[in-house]
């Protein structure tokens, strides 16, 4: 029962495609594999936008080169810091896809609260997820470092050629 487009109106973002990452700037989490995949996204979606928590001044110095060089700043929005409890359920609620590729992880919360929303995801081929979902039903899986694995399935659960976890 969470409320839609709270925060599409408050950053505008209209009917564009979102994706959203909630976990932090940390290099396990792989925010440089979700970046290098957004200019072959944009070929298909120029006007997607990807949220990440955090600031991009704690970005590694060659994710913001990677943003600056390839003119991804139009596409890409840093919300900082968020209440966990009263704000992040909107983000989930909100986004086309939440996309959370840890290099080691067990069972993340992001993940869960991603389905509540009945928001698609996908995640890192880590074996957590084995024993509690189906790959290509409930979640859809990459490796944590392939940005064009990430890209070509993130552009097919867009583009509706993957059903999982969509909101009716």
């Amino acid at each position: 029962n969470v409320k839609k487009d709270v925060v599409r109106k408050k950053y505008n973002l209209g009917n564009r495609p979102v994706i959203f990452h909630s976990r932090s700037i940390k290099k396990i989490y792989n925010l440089g594999t979700i970046i290098k995949s957004i200019p072959l996204v944009k070929q298909y979606f120029p006007n997607i936008c990807f949220m990440f928590t955090g600031d991009i001044k704690q970005l590694d110095i060659k994710s913001q080169k990677f943003i600056r060089k390839n003119k991804l700043y139009e596409n890409i929005i840093f919300c900082g810091r968020l209440d966990h409890d009263l704000e992040m359920k909107y983000y989930y609620r909100d986004a086309d896809l939440v996309v959370s590729i840890p290099t080691s992880d067990s069972s993340p919360f992001s993940v869960y609260e991603a389905m509540a929303a009945k928001t698609p995801v996908i995640i890192s081929d880590l074996p957590w997820y084995k024993d509690k979902f189906v790959q290509g039903k409930h979640v859809v899986t990459v490796s944590p470092k392939d940005y064009t694995s990430l890209a070509v399935k993130t552009i097919r659960i867009l583009k509706k050629e993957i059903e999982i976890g969509r909101a009716h």
